[in-house]
């Protein structure tokens, strides 16, 4: 195909998309199968062909409104190296809702419940959307 953008071989950028999502979409069909290993060896392929890495941590965080301490919250980070698949230009939802051939897409609704907050809060002032 040619074309020269990100993954290997020179690939065009939607060639190497879809690579990643079959990449993807094994890893999903075998961790049903409970076949860890080779789901992980399929992620890794999907995640290399993109250029990206991921990693799990950990902060200190509230996610309910009238719990007085922190504590132990899982996160997620996601780094694009220098080779990494462009992303997708953000666009508003009017542009998504045409794509879709809808006239609109649901709103976000906040909880406003007495115990879930709509973000996560961390210590030192970070939010998490939910």
């Amino acid at each position: 195909v040619g074309g020269g953008g990100g993954g290997d071989g020179g690939d065009g950028p939607l060639l190497t998309r879809l690579r990643a999502l079959c990449s993807l979409e094994q890893t999903q069909q075998l961790l049903t199968h409970r076949k860890h290993a080779q789901a992980s060896a399929q992620l890794k392929l999907a995640t290399s062909t993109l250029g990206v890495s991921f990693s799990t941590s950990g902060a200190l965080g509230r996610r309910t409104r009238f719990q007085q301490s922190a504590t132990a919250q899982l996160t997620l980070k996601i780094e694009f190296g220098p080779g990494a698949t462009a992303r997708p230009k953000a666009v508003g939802v009017a542009e998504v809702a045409a794509a879709a051939g809808r006239a609109e897409l649901p709103r976000r609704v906040d909880a406003d419940d007495d115990t879930v907050l709509n973000e996560m809060e961390l210590e030192g002032g970070d939010q998490l959307s939910a």
